[in-house]
């Protein structure tokens, strides 16, 4: 929308049927100018980018665009559904943002603390990849007769019985969730039980202190 000339936009403008999103269009707009001294031009450009975010208006404005030869309309996210800007793809599908790419499952961005997982998760997707592109290079290590040059280097052979760094596929080490580790999970809920208990001895203490004030209050009333 950013990128759209004003002669564009005014005849998007023009074409849209009277309702609702022309009216959102108008208000908008004549909000802009009045309360935020905005130009004509930006003001128009801020209203049609808006009204467009709604999807309740978004089917008018498509059915608009549609009807003005060479012009597409705007990409909309795969995930959010709402208009792209600068897209980020992810398995040939377009998405506005990098949250909305890590939403719809990408996770070749992720920061501990920034994208939600944590930081147990990372690990051990880090783990699972390096096992993967460890399994492909043994493979052409065998494939090309490198086994000998491998064991000068490290004295080992590929696929030792007894290598410590065993790649085949492993039930825990290439499991393939993001689940949290599991004894941060019991911490969590032992924590849970414990706040538990020590607001259950709050509530009995206040409860003792009450009695006591009303027991105190008594004595100086029969005095």
């Amino acid at each position: 929308m950013d990128l759209l000339p004003i002669g564009t936009l005014m005849r998007l403008f023009e074409m849209l049927p009277d309702g609702p999103a022309k009216e959102s269009v108008q208000i908008l707009s004549h909000n802009l100018r009045e309360m935020f001294d905005r130009s004509e031009e930006t003001a128009l450009r801020m209203a049609m980018t808006r009204t467009f975010r709604y999807a309740h208006h978004r089917n008018a404005m498509l059915a608009v665009w549609g009807t003005v030869p060479g012009l597409r309309p705007p990409a909309l996210c795969g995930n959010c559904q709402e208009p792209i800007e600068h897209p980020f793809e992810f398995r040939d599908v377009d998405y506005c943002c990098m949250q909305c790419c890590h939403d719809a499952g990408d996770r070749r961005y992720c920061i501990r603390g920034g994208c939600g997982c944590t930081g147990f998760a990372i690990k051990r997707r880090q783990l699972r990849e390096h096992r993967r592109r460890m399994r492909a290079m043994q493979q052409l290590i065998i494939d090309n007769d490198l086994e000998d040059d491998l064991h000068e280097l490290t004295g080992e052979f590929p696929g030792d019985l007894d290598d410590p760094f065993d790649l085949a596929l492993d039930v825990q080490m290439d499991e393939g969730s993001d689940a949290e580790d599991p004894m941060v999970t019991q911490a969590n809920e032992l924590s849970n039980v414990d706040n538990l208990v020590q607001l259950s001895r709050n509530m009995v203490e206040l409860a003792e202190t009450r009695r006591g004030q009303k027991r105190a209050r008594g004595s100086d009333q029969g005095a």
